[in-house]
């Protein structure tokens, strides 16, 4: 059995999310409330649910795409820059909010 190695976005994609995990902590610690109510639920019922949901929404479809992979691994990698774009297109979203911008 051959090691494939992780693909970019897929490491991209899971730094993305922890840095958006690491921000949503410290801005909760500063006053902040939780905007999206799926999480908001979740960290009503404690910190372990509000992360492991966080890692669920990641862990996922990166798992899905790496069973997947060997079968399609030109669709995987493209699915892997789409999730990627997005997530860093909705976390900056939030951050200019957050500054104030208004789109």
């Amino acid at each position: 059995m051959s090691r494939r190695p992780i693909p970019f976005p897929a490491v991209a994609l899971l730094i993305v999310a922890m840095t958006d995990l690491l921000l949503t902590v410290l801005l909760l610690g500063a006053g902040f409330d939780e905007g999206n109510p799926l999480f908001r639920a979740l960290l009503h019922r404690g910190p372990a649910w509000f992360v492991g949901g966080k890692a669920l929404l990641v862990a996922v479809p990166i798992l899905i795409l790496e069973a997947l992979r060997s079968k399609a691994p030109k669709t995987v990698l493209r699915a892997y820059w789409l999730c990627l774009v997005l997530y860093v297109g909705l976390l900056g979203a939030h951050l200019a909010s957050l500054a104030g911008v208004r789109f």
